[in-house]
């Protein structure tokens, strides 16, 4: 007979950072890469949103591979179907240590914090805003959606103090226009008070139009 079992093991993450940690610091982003991105390839992104007071970090996810066969490129991915619930507890531990190891850095903590996912971290975001520790001013939906397994009845308050953004490409190979639509009908339905925002483009951040909806200026 075959039996699962489980064992707590230290593993060693691996996080980049755009900005200096300096007392200057107001703003602190925390930026999570959708499937097959590696940390430091999702943060040059971000490049032309850094600035004096914000500190922008990305967190890799812990599970890597060869994006082609056995050599070559590196890829990350926050999670599979396989052993998914403990996939789930692991990554919502591990960046609740991260977001405390920078908080702890800082001279005060900071006036505002970003929680963005991309592609398949729009759930890892969402997940660790829900089930984590930390708190933020706004989370960022992009190119993807918020899980349909959270619990929204226990978590919609946390969840919508942190006024939730959708954002879409118009252009992105990945998601269709219907998807989108949808996204937004179930989070209406959900009683997410959340805005959506559309840009010519694809499976791509938009700096410009992310920096629009920080500053609470896009329509």
């Amino acid at each position: 007979m075959i039996n699962e079992h489980h064992l707590k093991v230290e593993r060693t993450a691996r996080y980049f950072s755009l900005g200096n940690m300096s007392d200057s610091i107001e703003e602190v982003w925390f930026v999570l890469h959708g499937y097959g991105f590696l940390g430091d390839g999702f943060l040059k992104r971000f490049e032309a949103l850094e600035q004096e007071n914000r500190l922008i970090i990305a967190p890799e996810a812990m599970n890597r591979f060869y994006l082609r066969g056995f050599f070559g490129k590196v890829g990350a991915t926050w999670m599979t179907r396989e052993d998914r619930l403990n996939e789930i507890d692991d990554y919502v531990g591990y960046l609740d240590r991260l977001s405390q190891t920078i908080f702890s850095q800082l001279k005060r903590p900071p006036k505002r914090t970003m929680i963005l996912g991309f592609s398949q971290g729009t759930a890892t975001a969402s997940r660790w805003l829900s089930m984590g520790n930390v708190e933020a001013d706004r989370l960022i939906i992009w190119a993807g959606g918020l899980p349909p397994d959270l619990d929204y009845e226990k978590h919609r308050d946390k969840i919508n103090r942190a006024r939730p953004a959708l954002v879409f490409g118009t252009a992105d190979e990945y998601i269709s226009r219907e998807d989108f639509d949808k996204e937004v009908a179930r989070l209406t339905e959900l009683k997410i008070n959340f805005s959506s925002h559309e840009f010519d483009g694809g499976h791509e951040i938009e700096p410009a139009l992310l920096a629009q909806i920080w500053e609470g200026e896009a329509k």
